[in-house]
């Protein structure tokens, strides 16, 4: 769980004739509240036909900060963070903009706990043998199991990166811009979903309705169908709402993501 703050600085639109370029960027503090990382390499499960013994292989490795949930204002972790935006567009014709976010890292010093494990146990019964007791945990929590496998952890403070997400979108204006047809993909180098991408076309209506259907795709191999609606509200304010998972918010057996979104824009 992670907390940025601190914008020092935003660029501006460049003009180009009728083309407006703009670049910016936002450089912030980082502050990391907890962190749990847990990497399962290989393990496996053995045993004989009758059944005496079950030994338990297992290559593994975890990082974590205090995963202690306290309040907003804990701290367990402090870095740095930017985030770099350009965009090309004109006016009714076309838009294409590539963003680069969460580049940065914290370093992680509250309670940290790293432990790598290549170890095997065998497990012959509930004998009250000093064997098995040792083997055996307290109890069965994340936290106990973990001492159970990791050995020997180090404590030390430890660095990671943050997830960096690089976004790149475009899209291209008909009928006067009335309606716009667009790509947005997102492209997360350090994550299990390495992509998603979504194709969308957005009418609008009476120019100050919008609404737009949304196909995507991620890297789960899952096709979701979504639908967003927005409207000008008053001349400074407009509403957005919908979501990008229609098909799977119901159906529950669904494996894919749920949600929703719904954003008040407020310009000048």
């Amino acid at each position: 769980r992670l907390f940025q703050s601190c914008e020092i600085w935003d660029g501006q639109g460049l003009g180009n004739g009728e083309i407006v370029h703009t670049l910016s960027a936002v450089l912030g503090l980082t502050i990391g509240q907890n962190h749990d990382y847990l990497k399962v390499n290989n393990a496996g499960l053995f045993t004989q036909e009758d059944g005496d013994y079950i030994d338990v292989s297992i290559q593994a490795e975890t990082k974590l900060a205090d995963t202690v949930w306290g309040s907003l204002f804990t701290v367990n972790g402090l870095g740095a963070s930017a985030d770099l935006h350009y965009s090309m567009y004109k006016e009714k014709d076309f838009f294409l903009a590539i963003n680069f976010q969460n580049l940065g890292f914290v370093n992680w010093n509250g309670g940290p706990f790293t432990a790598t494990a290549d170890t095997s146990f065998r497990f012959d019964g509930l004998a009250n043998d000093s064997t098995n007791q040792e083997q055996i945990p307290n109890d069965f929590s994340k936290s106990g199991l973990r001492n159970l496998i990791f050995k020997n952890p180090g404590h030390s403070s430890f660095t990671e990166g943050l997830p960096l997400n690089i976004n790149f979108t475009a899209g291209k204006y008909f009928s006067d811009g009335k309606f716009y047809i667009g790509i947005n993909t997102d492209f997360y180098p350090s994550l299990i979903s390495t992509y998603r991408a979504e194709l969308f076309g957005t009418w609008n209506i009476q120019e100050k309705y919008q609404i737009t259907p949304i196909v995507s795709y991620s890297s789960f191999g899952q096709m979701n169908i979504g639908l967003a609606l927005g409207a000008q509200l008053w001349d400074s304010v407009s509403i957005r709402m919908g979501s990008s998972y229609l098909n799977s918010m119901f159906n529950p057996n669904a494996n894919a993501a749920q949600g929703g979104f719904i954003s008040l824009v407020f310009f000048h």
